[in-house]
């Protein structure tokens, strides 16, 4: 019964209360409307920049990984040639340890004859 009274509550109000009603409801709509219409304008906004920065990123990643790369071979030409290094000072340090043996060796024998001109 309480909605066949609220039914007649509106009859009696009259068209025009009815109509004004309607106006206020479509008023109110349209403002939704707007600010539904303003976030979806800041979020495709927040999206491209979402992706710019993302692409940059993966741009970003694919250098670095080159980079990296590149960094790696130097890494193993360097421990390539530092091992070289390592492989000649140690011939260096033996051929040096022959030639002092040798010295010590021509220093023990005695000394025979003058220099001639």
């Amino acid at each position: 019964m309480g909605r066949t009274k609220d039914i007649m509550g509106l009859l009696t109000k009259g068209p025009f209360e009815m109509v004004g009603r309607a106006e206020r409801t479509l008023v109110d709509v349209e403002s939704v409307l707007c600010r539904v219409e303003d976030t979806f304008a800041r979020t495709e906004a927040t999206l491209d920049v979402v992706s710019t920065t993302l692409t940059t990123a993966a741009q970003t990643m694919v250098a670095s990984r080159t980079t990296l790369a590149a960094v790696d071979e130097r890494l193993a030409e360097v421990t390539t040639m530092t091992r070289e290094a390592v492989a000649l000072m140690e011939g260096t340090r033996a051929l040096v340890n022959d030639l002092r043996a040798v010295m010590e060796k021509l220093a023990e024998q005695p000394v025979t004859g003058g220099i001639q001109r």
